[in-house]
């Protein structure tokens, strides 16, 4: 089971993920010319206002799912569920 701070870090990654979709095609058109995933990191985190240990999570996930959209439903139902154990814990 995840302890308070990993149920934490998770609710901030599933948000991350869920506020990037819309805007991840507009992302890749741009890291089109991108040479390093560094490079990457640091557009992620200038488009999405966050700091670069978070953008650095999002590069790495699974982005096809996101572009496709499937993934953003089931990452909704698991930040809905971790936001309910939060708050049962509270």
């Amino acid at each position: 089971m995840m302890d308070d701070d990993e149920v934490q870090t998770r609710i901030v990654v599933l948000e991350a993920l869920i506020a990037f979709a819309p805007v991840l095609s507009d992302v890749l058109e741009e890291a089109a010319s991108i040479g390093s995933s560094e490079d990457f990191t640091t557009l992620i985190a200038s488009r999405m206002g966050v700091p670069l240990s978070l953008a650095k999570v999002v590069a790495n996930s699974r982005l096809e799912g996101l572009i496709a959209g499937f993934a953003i439903e089931r990452k909704r139902a698991e930040l809905d569920e971790l936001r309910r154990l939060r708050r049962t814990r509270s």
